[in-house]
């Protein structure tokens, strides 16, 4: 059991870092970070157009609060961008 959990957590791990290098990979989010912002796993997945997504947060980090400015689901193959306005995931 603990050798497994131990795979798993490692599986997310990697998951969750080539996401990220993923969408820092974008001119949007990578000028962000130059600005400052930072990126954070939120620790849910969605699925969105068929594809298994992890999502993540663009924003501000305050002494006691992260303030999310943008949300991204990242697969795989594809980032999508969250449209508050229009209520629905586009493709990046």
């Amino acid at each position: 059991l603990a050798k497994s959990t131990g795979r798993f957590l490692l599986s997310m791990i990697r998951r969750i870092q080539n996401a990220r290098d993923f969408l820092s990979s974008t001119d949007e989010v990578s000028n962000a970070l130059e600005r400052g912002m930072k990126l954070l796993y939120t620790g849910d997945e969605e699925t969105v157009n068929g594809q298994q997504c992890l999502l993540l947060a663009l924003g501000t980090e305050h002494e006691d609060q992260f303030v999310r400015e943008q949300l991204y689901a990242v697969s795989d193959e594809q980032i999508f961008v969250y449209s508050v306005l229009r209520d629905r995931w586009e493709a990046l």
